[in-house]
């Protein structure tokens, strides 16, 4: 069960780095100047600067979960992810969920409930 556990403790920290990625660019629209100006304006970013610290962690939990579990099931669980993108954007980016979407995630969800059991 703890190997689960540290399965989705990495999913949910890669999906959080992807929003914090997310959140981030948008201070990149409009940017102007030279690349050295834009580069300075990404690694300043506290936003993008967490993301990357949330993949980072993600990562050295995702090698402890390697260490628990065979790499054919546990890689297909990252698929989760996807689904809890789709969730934190529709709540912290006001994005549209279409129908097709809905049948996709639970197509994965439903996949993940087969690989697990």
């Amino acid at each position: 069960m703890l190997k689960y556990v540290l399965a989705f403790i990495s999913i949910l920290l890669g999906a959080s780095a992807q929003i914090m990625l997310k959140k981030g660019s948008g201070a990149l629209n409009g940017v102007k100047g030279s690349l050295v100006d834009t580069v300075m304006k990404v690694a300043l970013n506290p936003f993008i600067i967490g993301g990357f610290v949330l993949y980072g962690l993600s990562a050295v939990t995702w090698v402890a979960v390697l260490s628990k579990m065979k790499l054919s099931v546990a890689y297909p669980l990252v698929s989760l992810s996807y689904v809890i993108v789709v969730i934190a954007s529709y709540f912290i980016f006001k994005e549209t969920i279409v129908w097709t979407q809905i049948v996709a995630l639970a197509f994965i969800v439903i996949g993940v409930l087969l690989l697990v059991r």
